[in-house]
């Protein structure tokens, strides 16, 4: 029997065509639509006012306060703040949530800060906890939703946790195959969208809708949100998970020989997903890398906290989310009525695996009103606003003085509402708006200029191009400054061990940037300019030294355990190690395990190398060559390692002035609205700054200016290093204190004016100098060196490398020195790695650019797979 809810719930609002398909296939023999026999099998959609700026559900707000994290330890240290002062609720919406992920570090010196230990103190205090987590796609992904649901609602009754996952109902599949074979090009199937395009942005967004042809695609919920006691909120590219705490000087090497407590990164969170993803997520103390050999991957995500009117489109955003959840369940066969307050919701249910009854989840909020009657509603104080929380103000306070629009991507699959997409008409109105400079900083870049470009829908591309163009007819300075990764984080060798997805975005990225004939630089080029002078592609790397010196060698032989042993001893006590799934997390931090207790009291912290040098490339750093090594159980040489730093950003900065960050990845999957659900927030505010632009006065605005200037000096080694045990006012809540920033110091004017000859110099000339002395010692890949597989192999395959199925070890390990560049040994090296500042390398836009088509050598003649990779 097909239940008409299931249409409203399944075919995502793909338009005329698919409600045509609908009726044919009920008056063709699927089925009659017969009435609903369970309160809860129908759930009303909701129908949000879409006027506003970008067709958001939600208007532009004043008076708002906001705060940046350029870095994770000072994000997830802010979070631990208002998780432990929480008094009536805390919402947190994520992709991936780690019970056992520590916001504060070391672990051994912070055991109450874990995530799970903090929820479940709140929850005794009697903060009511919800969280929506991504049902993930146990056939690609393994990061164990279910293990997360389950170990935090064991904590208390008072955490509940939902999983939410595209599925395809079986009326909706039947009626893309039918369409499909309709078309009779499985390849090129496509269903028009409603016509309801945003003005003025309708030439550059998706006119039409693929439809995945492979039934193991799914979409994924992929907001990163935190409410707490609504009114303060955090948000941006960061999940609270394993392997996404850092610091700004990135240390991928975390031996701890002198002393364990130390240890900055346990069991899954020391990750490096180039070489090996995530092993058993809901096993928190299984990992393939070893410490004394292997390096990590750093991270680079910035984020925001924010409080004011703005926090309550939030507020609605979870609601909508929570109430469309509750409806999905009861046509699972939950009975509760539908529209239940958070008092009168306390009657229970018993869960499928026979557990403890638990009060049914509360509906919120009430469904099927428009939201622009709730944002009312909040604006004139009607609704509850929660607790105040005090505020410290000083004279780099923006309260007041910040406008803020939420934007996001949702669709009837993942929210129950029509398709908005008014992330991606931000991004085209403030690209389109910008005067003289914009700054993507962005974890994948997927557009397109042309429909040719398919299955590339999204055309931001376009409007980028358009901006440059205008900028070069016109005889302007105009620049676009891309920071991306290097590599996706997708485990294994290019050519031989990865996922086929690597190629497959890697061909796309490409595409959209520099090959395939409708890309941005050949766009520009082809209209008579050169497109370097107009748009640059940039990368992060890091180097570091894992610490086998003759401490190491020396606690070994004095305690009979092995470094690894006795670390992952430590690990468990932690509740990241490596025997079952973590200690409960009211379990104090004794050393009561064997290894790590004669491990630690055999060793001599005195005198002895530093567990990570990753502080001597950037500001007031050690010299390379001062910092000490005692041979041990490696050779120094031996010791050195690199890695990309990851760029999982998602942030648009435009003239110093706007800022639009979030969960959105610059692709198809994050703008289009119908696949990936998110979250995004468009940033103005009035405090304005004296600056420069390309040498004339021009004023900026405090956020945005304070926050690229911040990342920019980060990136180009000008800020001194973080120390995580030490924290300042950027590690608190925008309610304590806003951004400390070092406005018009030295290293400040440094990076004051994106579009002066001395900034260009400075950054163009860092990149290319860091980028030569990774390759020299390194090695790294991607490189312009390698246009082809036959160079691919003669330059890196053959030396870091064996071909599939070959017992042979490689010559040298993945990551580390290229030792046949350095026959005077490791004094050549130290000088070679003291020329790198900061993290910043070029971009290899030449890197296997003759082979002709990446994402056919990833997936061979499976198109239909395109999709997942845009």
């Amino acid at each position: 029997m097909v239940l008409e809810s299931t249409f409203k719930a399944g075919l995502n609002g793909l338009g005329d065509e698919v409600n045509e398909l609908k009726q044919t296939s009920l008056t063709e023999g699927h089925g009659e639509v017969q009435p609903h026999s369970h309160p809860g099998d129908d759930y009303p959609l909701l129908h949000c006012s879409n006027q506003h700026r970008y067709q958001s559900f939600a208007p532009r707000r004043t008076g708002n306060n906001t705060k940046w994290y350029s870095d994770t330890c000072g994000y997830f240290w802010a979070l631990s703040v208002a998780i432990e002062e929480a008094r009536h609720n805390i919402w947190i919406m994520g992709w991936w949530i780690s019970p056992e992920m520590y916001l504060r570090r070391p672990p051994s010196r912070n055991i109450q800060y874990r995530l799970d230990r903090m929820l479940q103190a709140a929850a005794i205090r009697g903060v009511e906890i919800n969280i929506i987590v991504n049902h993930e796609s146990t056939s690609y992904l393994s990061y164990a939703s279910l293990y997360t649901k389950f170990t935090l609602e064991a904590l208390h009754e008072n955490i509940v946790v939902v999983r939410h996952s595209y599925q395809m109902d079986p009326v909706s599949a039947s009626l893309k195959l039918e369409h499909d074979t309709r078309l009779g090009n499985l390849t090129d199937s496509r269903v028009y969208e409603p016509t309801n395009l945003s003005n003025p942005a309708k030439k550059y967004l998706p006119t039409t809708k693929v439809l995945t042809n492979d039934p193991e695609v799914d979409w994924c919920n992929h907001e990163k949100l935190c409410v707490v006691d609504r009114t303060i909120a955090f948000m941006g590219g960061v999940d609270i998970c394993f392997g996404r705490w850092d610091i700004n000087s990135y240390p991928i090497a975390d031996a701890n020989p002198n002393n364990l407590e130390d240890i900055l990164f346990p069991g899954q969170d020391f990750n490096n997903a180039r070489a090996f993803d995530f092993t058993q997520p809901d096993h928190p103390k299984e990992n393939k890398l070893n410490r004394t050999t292997d390096c990590r991957m750093g991270w680079t995500d910035p984020a925001i906290c924010l409080d004011g009117p703005v926090v309550q489109d939030l507020v609605a955003h979870f609601i909508q989310r929570w109430n469309f959840e509750q409806g999905l369940t009861h046509r699972q066969g939950l009975q509760p009525e539908y529209n239940l307050s958070p008092v009168e919701s306390q009657q229970c249910y018993c869960n499928s695996t026979g557990n403890r009854p638990k009060p049914y989840w509360p509906t919120m909020f009430p469904t099927g009103t428009g939201l622009e009657q709730q944002g009312d509603q909040y604006s004139n104080g009607t609704v509850d606003q929660g607790p105040s929380r005090h505020h410290c103000a000083d004279d780099r306070d923006l309260r007041g003085g910040v406008s803020m629009q939420i934007v996001r991507s949702v669709s009837r699959w993942s929210h129950g509402t029509p398709t908005e997409h008014s992330i991606v008409d931000a991004y085209i109105d403030i690209i389109n708006k910008s005067e003289h400079f914009l700054y993507f900083e962005h974890q994948y870049f997927i557009t397109a200029t042309l429909q040719e470009q398919y299955p590339v829908l999204n055309k931001i591309d376009t409007s980028i191009v358009d901006r440059i163009l205008r900028a070069a007819r016109s005889k302007q300075k105009f620049k676009v400054v891309v920071v991306m990764p290097a590599l996706p984080a997708f485990a294994g060798d290019v050519q031989y061990d990865s996922s086929p997805g690597t190629l497959a975005i890697m061909g796309f990225q490409y595409n959209s940037i520099s090959r395939g004939g409708n890309s941005i630089m050949q766009k520009v080029e082809e209209a008579g300019f050169e497109p370097k002078d107009y748009i640059s592609f940039y990368n992060l790397r890091s180097y570091d030294r894992i610490n086998c010196s003759a401490s190491m060698a020396n606690a070994e032989a004095k305690s009979g355990i092995s470094y690894e042993d006795a670390r992952k001893a430590h690990d468990h006590e932690a509740g990241s190690g490596y025997q079952g799934h973590g200690e409960s997390p009211t379990t104090a931090f004794p050393w009561q395990d064997s290894h790590f207790a004669q491990y630690q009291q055999a060793t001599n912290a005195a005198n002895t190398p530093s567990a990570s040098i990753s502080s001597a490339c950037i500001h007031d750093g050690p010299a390379l060559t001062s910092i000490p090594w005692d041979p041990g159980n490696m050779a120094e040489i031996d010791a050195f390692v690199s890695e990309e730093v990851y760029v999982h950003s998602k942030l648009l900065i435009a003239d110093d002035r706007v800022v639009i960050i979030g969960s959105a990845n610059l692709e198809d999957r994050s703008m289009l609205g119908y696949r990936d659900s998110e979250i995004g927030v468009v940033i103005e505010d009035s405090l304005a700054i004296n600056s420069h632009m390309n040498g004339e006065p021009f004023k900026t605005a405090h956020f945005a200016a304070s926050l690229r200037r911040k990342l920019f000096r980060k990136h180009l080694g000008l800020l001194p290093s973080q120390d995580p045990t030490i924290p300042d006012d950027n590690y608190l809540p925008v309610d304590r204190c806003g951004n400390v920033y070092d406005w018009g110091s030295v290293l400040d004017l440094l990076v004051e004016d994106p579009l002066s000859n001395e900034f260009e110099e400075l950054w163009s000339n860092t990149a290319r100098i860091n980028t030569e002395s990774f390759e020299k010692v390194f090695r790294p890949m991607p490189s312009n060196a390698v246009r082809n597989w036959e160079q691919y192999h003669g330059y890196y395959g053959q030396y870091f490398d064996v071909r599939k199925g070959s017992e042979q070890e490689p010559e040298y390990r993945y990551g580390h020195v290229f030792k046949k560049n350095f026959p005077g040994g490791v004094q050549d090296v130290k000088r070679e790695l003291g020329k790198i500042r900061g993290t910043l390398v070029e971009m290899p836009l030449d890197f296997l650019v003759e082979v002709s088509d990446l994402f056919k050598e990833g997936f061979g003649n499976l198109p239909y797979h395109a999709e997942i990779y845009t």
